[in-house]
């Protein structure tokens, strides 16, 4: 059984049951001691059957993640951390990228760079007059090299093929 939280389908039976040991428990008879133990240790082998795991569902992980993704979007031409994207729904870090791997199957900025990329396919089409180098500063990639590389690994193509297919 994995830790985490749990709610207990019983809770009547369950808190007698810890009743009966308490009572037992403060016995000095050591047939009543012996009973109280084995109480116990039933009471813990049987707790699997008297609890339920509560799961997050992906459309909640995607509810939660709601106030990163949107500013993501809104701010994906900017320089962006995963400290700054965390503070925009009050979680630390390391939840973020649990959040996001459990929502999106991918990290935080891998997801700020598929934002970057669709913004910059945007520029193309909207400025074709744009060089790449221009296009991949205004879509927040420092360097050009390493937009180039990100935007042939998620498109296929470079962005020179893209945006000659694309101006008209």
């Amino acid at each position: 059984m994995k830790s985490g939280v749990y709610n207990i389908l019983n809770a009547d039976k369950m808190q007698a049951d810890l009743a009966n040991i308490i009572t037992g428990a403060g016995s000095n008879d050591n047939h009543t001691n012996l009973e109280c133990s084995k109480l116990l240790y039933s009471l813990l082998l049987d707790i699997p059957s008297h609890i339920h795991a509560t799961q997050h569902t992906r459309h909640q992980h995607f509810e939660r993640l709601q106030p990163v993704t949107r500013y993501i979007k809104e701010h994906c031409h900017q320089p962006l951390t995963i400290q700054l994207l965390a503070e925009q729904a009050g979680i630390t870090p390391q939840y973020l990228c649990l959040l996001f791997k459990k929502a999106f199957n991918i990290r935080p900025m891998e997801y700020v760079n598929r934002e970057r990329i669709q913004f910059s396919k945007e520029l193309m089409v909207m400025e074709p007059q744009l060089q790449i180098q221009e296009i991949a500063s205004r879509s927040g990639f420092e360097h050009t090299s390493y937009y180039c590389t990100v935007f042939k690994r998620l498109e296929g193509v470079s962005p020179e093929k893209f945006k000659k297919s694309h101006s008209y």
